[in-house]
């Protein structure tokens, strides 16, 4: 992921969604996050991949700050951003 890149949270539908996908037709790369709607999440990660922009994708509820700290844990050991 060396292009620009955008975190948006509730990716699986809705208003998350559909930011994420105007983020990544305006040329960044995603990560996402969702609480409890995985396929709308492997849609995104199909759609954003179509357009050529890398999308990482985790389930987090960030209602719960132990599911935030995990998240950023798990993107900085992958991703290292």
């Amino acid at each position: 992921m060396g292009n620009k890149l955008a975190v948006v949270t509730g990716v699986g539908r809705g208003i998350g969604f559909g930011i994420a996908m105007r983020m990544a037709e305006a040329g960044y790369d995603l990560v996402g996050t969702y609480r409890s709607t995985p396929d709308g999440a492997q849609l995104l990660q199909e759609k954003a991949g179509a357009l050529g922009r890398a999308c990482r994708i985790y389930r987090c509820d960030i209602s719960k700050m132990e599911d935030i700290y995990a998240f950023w844990e798990q993107f900085d050991a992958e991703v290292g951003q």
